[in-house]
């Protein structure tokens, strides 16, 4: 009931030097926030009363720990049910790429070409609007992506979905493995590069990095 009178106050938060998405602001509005009630904070701002929420999800960053409470699901499974589906077309598997995002992720072109002659349906997440998303992710019964944040939407996964994650490097994702167990997904994990070749430990989340359809990726999907 406190929410239901409360203007949203916040600060914008930049992504890659970029505002952020339109998406950001759709899940906002299916948590029945609308636009008219945010207000960004520009200069300073006296508040007549200030509520500040309680962390449901909390990352550990010395001990690269995540963690997160039954709110926290609870948010995930209100936004899922709150989106309309789309028209868009869907597919039982799906194959989410970064290929047509100017990153890091070389040789992902022929992974796509791999998962799309064993049948996977080729979704770029960030040419799809929310709503087509949640529609996407929803209707499949087995995701695939690139180990990192495209991975990270699988927290909109149906529980208990296969999953596939291929690494990029030989690290351990810790955000992805609390998005797997908050989803209780079925996840596989394949190695599916090279990039070792390169780089120490130390620079293993700066990329880029080089990646190729390996035998054990190869054997999974066909």
């Amino acid at each position: 009931p406190i929410l239901n009178d409360c203007i949203f106050a916040y600060s914008e938060v930049k992504l890659f030097g970029k505002s952020l998405p339109a998406n950001y602001y759709r899940i906002l509005q299916l948590l029945g926030i609308p636009e008219s009630r945010l207000l960004k904070i520009e200069e300073t701002t006296r508040l007549s009363k200030c509520y500040l929420a309680d962390p449901c999800y909390v990352q550990n960053a010395e001990r690269r720990e995540h963690s997160f409470t039954r709110e926290y699901q609870n948010l995930i499974d209100f936004i899922i049910h709150s989106c309309p589906r789309t028209k868009i077309e869907t597919c039982a598997k799906v194959y989410f790429t970064r290929t047509n995002w100017d990153r890091w992720e070389y040789g992902e072109k022929s992974i796509e070409k791999a998962f799309r002659n064993a049948g996977y349906a080729i979704y770029s997440p960030e040419k799809m609007t929310f709503d087509e998303m949640i529609s996407v992710l929803q209707s499949s019964e087995i995701f695939a992506s690139t180990e990192g944040s495209c991975a990270h939407n699988s927290i909109f996964l149906r529980p208990k979905t296969e999953t596939i994650l291929l690494r990029k490097f030989d690290y351990v994702n810790t955000y992805q493995a609390a998005i797997n167990k908050a989803r209780d997904l079925q996840v596989q994990h394949i190695n599916a590069h090279f990039s070792h070749i390169f780089y120490d430990d130390n620079d293993r989340l700066g990329g880029p990095f080089f990646m190729y359809p390996s035998k054990e990726l190869r054997n999974a999907i066909r």
